[in-house]
């Protein structure tokens, strides 16, 4: 197994056992400027993506229904959100760092 599966394997045992917040706890931590973009809605879709690190087709399809209700404010905004607010946005750079480099270029490529 290379390291890249290996620490693949890590995040996921990590996510798997590190639950994403509800919505009401998310909005608790969002400045009201970023309520717009992160509705219900988007909170859906970002805690599938969260919880599916590995399904980069899943990935996409969230991409698409958020992009498609508010445009690349929207992707944005909820994008940082995830990395934020996730439970992986207050743990070893590594974990939060291969979230963003593997998973941003699924979010970045329609």
């Amino acid at each position: 197994m290379s390291l890249i599966e290996r620490e693949q394997k890590r995040v996921l045992a990590f996510i798997k056992e590190n639950k994403f917040p509800k919505y009401k706890d998310i909005l608790k931590k969002l400045p009201v400027s970023e309520f717009a973009e992160y509705g219900e809605f988007n909170h859906t879709m970002i805690k599938r993506i969260y919880e599916n690190l590995d399904n980069d087709k899943l990935i996409k399809v969230c991409y698409n229904l958020i992009r498609a209700r508010g445009g690349e404010k929207a992707v944005r905004e909820n994008f940082y959100t995830l990395c934020h607010n996730s439970p992986a946005a207050h743990q070893s750079n590594l974990v939060n760092g291969w979230i963003v480099a593997t998973k941003y270029q699924a979010w970045d490529r329609p």
